[in-house]
This record gives structure tokens, sequence and C-alpha cells, in this order.
């Protein structure tokens, strides 16, 4: 009896002991910011329970820009930087500190490659990392993220990446990695050859709207009178007009006008929509606006 007591009581201590350690870090997000060779973090912790001590190594030299007014915090720097902070935790349970450092970029070639570490020896329920990208700057043509499962995004003017792990714990890396490079400025040749394309794109549409245009004008050259007296007035009336006020306009009889229509029609030149006792003449749009 005395033996499964003992055992009792040694599994619920296990249970107590498992749960304060489990249920330490509810949220973890970092957002990143990475402007050349600079990274600039902003890191939220939300605890599970309210602390009073909270300590953070990070493998990097880093410069702690601002921090939450409930962080009492020493700052050493050396190779990695620690942040041993004495919390004040009686109205909110998150914390929030911004730092920048540039140990976590560096050349590789033509290339700049982000590495940052953002570990946190606790367990986390959720951890969540945002790295955005400087407008100017994009991911290499084989930029190598890490971890993969990652998601990708833009807003219009800068990409994103997003991350979103759950249950991790305090052994776990919290390692994340990307190859990005600079958008290059177009060089003098390059923008001579835009510039050549360009003149020689706008002389070769100017020439063929000059021949489409002679074109047109030769087929009107070639109209007899009576043709060229019904194009006129329809071009009077912006390429639109009924029948009977073209046989008014030009004075020419009914029969004479139908006939005439009929040959501009046949050559394309009009099209004819029977509308009650009379027709309405169209001019197609090519020639409208000679």
């Amino acid at each position: 009896m005395k033996q499964l007591q003992i055992v009792s009581v040694f599994l619920f201590g296990l249970i107590l002991l498992s749960s304060i350690v489990i249920a330490q870090v509810d949220v973890y997000k970092v957002e990143v910011d990475i402007i050349d060779r600079k990274a600039i973090a902003t890191s939220l912790i939300t605890f599970i329970e309210a602390l009073e001590d909270f300590e953070l190594l990070i493998p990097a030299r880093i410069k702690l820009v601002e921090m939450s007014e409930w962080m009492n915090c020493e700052v050493k720097v050396g190779e990695a930087t620690l942040l041993k902070c004495k919390l004040n935790l009686t109205m909110t349970k998150t914390i929030t500190f911004k730092y920048e450092t540039e140990d976590f970029t560096k050349s590789i070639d033509h290339e700049l490659l982000f590495d940052g570490d953002f570990t946190l020896g606790q367990h986390a329920k959720t951890v969540i990392v945002y790295v955005r990208l400087k407008e100017g700057i994009v991911l290499a043509s084989e930029p190598k993220i890490f971890p993969t499962d990652v998601v990708i995004g833009s807003d219009g003017r800068r990409i994103m990446l997003f991350w979103r792990l759950k249950d991790v714990g305090p052994e776990t890396p919290l390692r994340f990695k990307l190859l990005y490079e600079p958008l290059e400025a177009p060089t003098f040749w390059q923008l001579h050859f835009i510039l050549t394309l360009t003149v020689l794109a706008v002389t070769i549409m100017g020439f063929a709207l000059y021949w489409f245009k002679r074109s047109k004008y030769l087929m009107l050259s070639m109209l007899k009178e009576d043709e060229q007296k019904v194009v006129d007035v329809l071009l009077k009336e912006k390429g639109v007009a009924r029948q009977r006020k073209v046989v008014r306009e030009t004075g020419m009889s009914k029969a004479k006008v139908s006939r005439v229509v009929k040959a501009l029609a046949e050559r394309g030149m009009l099209e004819v929509q029977r509308i009650g006792r009379t027709n309405r003449l169209k001019l197609k749009k090519r020639f409208r606006f000679l």
C-alpha cells in the first residue's frame, strides 16, 4: 500500500513538473526587416505565467534599440549577446524588445546570406517568424530557404517570408536562412539597347500607321464622284446616317443612292442596316477619321 502511495506521489510530481517545464511560452513571434546587410528584429514573447526573471542568449553582437517599459535588462555583448532581464508583469504577460545586428548577414560570391538564430531555449506552443526584404532586394535565383516549410508573399513592394511552428522544445534550434540579392540598376549599354528598341518600335509603328492611312486615302482617291459624295456625307455625320438623309444631302435620286450604297458595301467601306422603310448607313471605323 505504501509503495502504491509513493508511486502515486511520484507520478503526480512528475506530471506537475512536466507541466511547469512545458507550459513556459504561449507565443514567440519575431519580425525581421532585412535592410542591405543589416537585420532589424522585433521579438514578442507571451508567457503562460508571469515571470520575474528572463534570460536570452542571442548568438550575435546586437544593438538593443527598444524594449517594453516593464523590462529592466542588463546587456552583455561579446561574440554573442546575453540579455538578463528583471520583469514586472503585473498587468501583462507579454514582453517586446527590438535590436539590430549585422552578424546575421554575410556575403557569398555575388549574393547575401541571411542566417538568423532566434533560439529561445524554452518550450513554446507557437513560434511565428516574419522576414521582410527591403524594397529593391529580391530572393536569389536559388534562395536555399530553410526551414523549407515557408510561405512566400509580397505587399507589392517587398518580398515577405512567413514560418509558423508548433510545440517547439527548448532544445530545438530556431535558425532561419535564405539567400538574397539587390536588384541591379541597368548599365549604360542596357539602357542604350532598350532606348534603341523603343525608337525602332515607335518608328515601325509610325511607318505602319502612315501606310495604313495612305492605303485608305488611296482607296478614297479611287472612288467615283457619286461614291465620294456619299462618303463625304457620312464623314460629316461622324460615320453614321440614314439613307434618306444621304439622298437629301447629295441631291441624287433614291435609286442612284441605293446603287452607290450597294457598291460601297460590297467593297467593305460601309455597313447597311435596314430600319423601317430606310437604311442606316455606317462607315467602317478605319475610314471615319480621314
